[in-house]
């Protein structure tokens, strides 16, 4: 009750069935929810899973975006607009997906690079 109408949720702190970061209520009066992934929640996102959210009228974020020639990545405006009349509250739940994971370390790992000076360089740690 203390989360007031309009409020974007993003939460990513809970992996199991048995956790949850929000109450169930609060899930109940969100619209369509958005998650990293339907099959990782189906059996990782308990809020959802106690909530009894349908996990085939949830969104996944890559949805979200789509790639039109090469890196020219441009939102799903209609979608989107969707997903924040839909209820009372948005909601991001991430329950944390390893190719994310990777990608994110790939492009921390780019950017030191490119800056110098950041980091170890581990030499021959991948070789046979």
């Amino acid at each position: 009750s203390a989360v007031p109408p309009g409020a974007h949720l993003i939460i990513v702190g809970s992996w199991r069935p048995d956790m949850h970061e929000i109450a169930t209520d609060l899930v109940k009066r969100a619209g369509r929810i958005v998650l990293d992934s339907r099959e990782a929640c189906a059996t990782e996102a308990g809020e959802l899973i106690a909530a009894g959210i349908d996990l085939a009228s949830t969104v996944e974020l890559g949805e979200l975006i789509r790639d039109v020639e090469g890196d020219n990545v441009l939102s799903d405006e209609i979608l989107a607009a969707e997903l924040l009349r839909s209820g009372d509250v948005t909601l991001v739940k991430s329950v944390g997906v390893g190719g994310q994971d990777v990608a994110i370390a790939k492009a921390v790992a780019d950017l030191a690079e490119r800056v110098g000076g950041i980091g170890t360089v581990v030499r021959g740690y991948d070789a046979a």
